[in-house]
């Protein structure tokens, strides 16, 4: 995909426009111009750049992205061209657009802990952490410039879920936020004194009184989507390898081949291999079809192959019907408690990825109180013409409400309840009050 790289310099009105607004209980962005950029990959050399757009970003019609070439809203190298221009290696492709973004819940973003090494912030539900997709000021690094006058080269140390709230980590280097990272990621925090994660979670049914654990390895069975699944006791991980035999033996020649280029990387002195520059590469590693099949290799195969993972639960109390859970992973899988919880028969009850049965337990706003600012409009912009930031915001609010099983939710009653850690002799505790 296309990814952004600086702000459009555009002459600024007198008074320029906030970037957020407020309505229904959600945080909304102002819409904005902006421009995607991006060199020319191989396999678009030859192409006509209309071409281009259409086969690789489809979201958008032929006709969408030749009336964009002739407004000079695409351009190659900082200029307008026609719309037959067929690109060539190392030139640039802009592309100017009105962009809206995706709602977020308004949740104050409070500072927990400061130090001059790290940052813990309580992130509230529903911010995802670094821009991605339709998100860009709508996003927790974003906010923390906005608000709090952070610099944006805050390194998180660790992953919470869009849809997770509580602590977070941040370091003030990227020295510190891999070191601590490695740490938090450990394969061996099985029975480590020296972390503690402790997340809670709001789970369907009478969680068993007794302390409890799963050890059941974590696969990746829809890459798209971002869904995970537990191999059960029931299954073979074998079976499992032989389902995906050819996509997994794929998978671990591109590893091998990642895990030999970065080892020459790091094995030399000279400065052609700490800019990681290839033509001094082995031959080996210079062919073509080694980049090939780095580049053809499909979104998450790597995370087809199981990987072990451990989650320790107590009950901590009963909520009606439903139970009050400590979880403590004790490894670093994405969505491992949500998987852990549901492979155990009691997922979190508002999980609509994990829950079948899931329902929404929190209070939300009516639409009564909705008020959208006027903003400038773009013919071309598909969200104008349809309707502009109101569409928006009524799929947010229906989202936020009732959304549908196997849609991602905004939140989820899981809550990264304290981290804590020892670095360097020093010992570092985060704790993140219930939202």
């Amino acid at each position: 995909k296309l990814q952004f790289l600086y702000f459009i310099g555009m002459t600024p009105p007198a008074t320029p426009p906030p970037d957020y607004y407020y309505t229904c209980g959600l945080r909304c962005v102002a819409p904005y111009w902006f421009e995607f950029t991006t060199h020319v990959k191989g396999r678009w050399v030859g192409k006509t750049v209309v071409d281009m757009f259409v086969d690789d970003f489809s979201h958008h019609s032929r006709e969408y992205y030749e009336e964009a070439v002739a407004k000079g809203k695409i351009k190659v190298d900082g200029k307008g061209v026609a719309k037959d221009t067929v690109l060539k290696h190392n030139q640039k492709v802009g592309h100017l657009m009105h962009r809206h973004e995706q709602p977020i819940l308004n949740k104050k973003v409070t500072i927990l802990k400061e130090d001059e090494r790290f940052v813990g912030v309580n992130k509230p539900p529903s911010i995802p952490v670094h821009p991605c997709g339709r998100y860009a000021k709508n996003t927790l690094v974003s906010i923390l410039k906005a608000e709090h006058d952070f610099p944006s080269t805050l390194y998180p140390v660790h992953r919470l879920d869009k849809v997770t709230s509580g602590v977070l980590l941040f370091a003030k280097t990227a020295k510190d936020a891999e070191n601590v990272g490695k740490l938090l990621r450990r394969e061996d925090t099985t029975t480590a004194t020296d972390i503690q994660k402790i997340y809670l979670a709001r789970v369907k049914g009478h969680f068993p009184a007794t302390a409890t654990s799963c050890d059941y390895p974590i696969c990746c069975t829809d890459a798209k989507k971002g869904i995970m699944r537990c191999i059960l006791p029931s299954e073979s991980t074998d079976d499992h390898v032989a389902k995906n035999e050819e996509l997994l033996k794929t998978s671990a020649e591109r590893q091998a081949l990642l895990k030999e280029i970065e080892a020459y990387r790091k094995g030399g002195e000279g400065d052609a291999r700490k800019r990681g520059a290839t033509w001094d590469m082995p031959a080996k590693l210079r062919k073509k079809e080694v980049f090939k099949k780095l580049s053809d290799a499909k979104v998450g195969d790597t995370k087809l192959l199981p990987k072990p993972a451990l989650t320790n639960f107590k009950r901590v109390g009963l909520i009606g019907e439903d139970s009050l859970v400590e979880c403590y992973p004790k490894t670093g899988r994405t969505h491992q408690i949500r998987v852990h919880l549901k492979a155990l028969g009691h997922p979190i009850v508002d999980d609509t990825l994990y829950n079948t049965e899931a329902r929404s337990v929190a209070s939300v706003e009516t639409k009564d109180d909705a008020s959208v600012p006027s903003f400038e409009t773009d013919p071309l912009c598909l969200e104008c013409s349809s309707g502009g930031e109101a569409p928006l915001i009524d799929a947010a609010l229906k989202l936020r409400a009732a959304p549908e099983p196997g849609q991602s939710s905004m939140s989820i009653c899981l809550h990264a309840f304290r981290y804590t850690f020892v670095d360097g002799g020093s010992k570092y505790s985060f704790e993140a009050p219930l939202p």
